[in-house]
């Protein structure tokens, strides 16, 4: 991202609100965290000398985000407007696509969600194997919510909630 504090001042002003004002991370780069029209948390990084992630799609390494929305057309103007960003996918699945390149998802909130838990953004780690990896994860404290499950003609995914509480899931494609 090329400004950080635009980014912000683009937030509250598609609906968002933001939890943490743009600031320095020392030389790193720059940073705000905010909530989007929906509720769900994003943080947006301005790189200094940290470029950000430097390796994706392996195992270990970052895959996939997608947002969990109790409104995805109003999520999907929000992202536009904030990030610049285009769609593809389905009415059903919306992808969220940076300079024609496939970024992350939106589904629609699982009615089983209770009320008062936000929509949230869910973080996809690739596995070379899900199942051995659930079996550590579990092994160290992690709670299965998900799977380990097939998506027909994709892959395999599970999703966890870490020992202090916090959701990520597990992709091998």
């Amino acid at each position: 991202m090329d400004d950080v504090d635009e980014a912000a001042r683009k937030a509250e002003a598609a609906g968002g609100t933001v939890i943490v004002a743009p600031m320095d991370v020392m030389t790193a780069g720059r940073m705000a965290i905010f909530g989007d029209s929906t509720g769900a948390v994003i943080a947006a990084w301005q790189p200094g000398q940290h470029l950000g992630a430097q390796l994706v799609n392996e195992a270990g390494a970052f895959t996939w985000s997608e947002l969990s929305s109790s409104d995805p057309a109003k999520s999907k103007a929000f992202y536009s407007a904030v990030f610049g960003w285009g769609w593809g996918g389905g009415d059903d699945y919306p992808e969220a696509q940076v300079s024609g390149r496939t970024i992350g998802g939106i589904m629609l909130r699982s009615p089983d969600i209770p009320a008062d838990v936000p929509d949230s953004w869910l973080v996809y780690f690739g596995a070379a194997d899900v199942d051995a990896d659930v079996k550590k994860a579990t092994d160290l404290g992690a709670s299965v919510i998900v799977g380990p499950a097939d998506i027909p003609g994709t892959g395999r995914f599970a999703v966890l909630i870490d020992p202090q509480g916090a959701a990520f899931a597990l992709f091998q494609g």
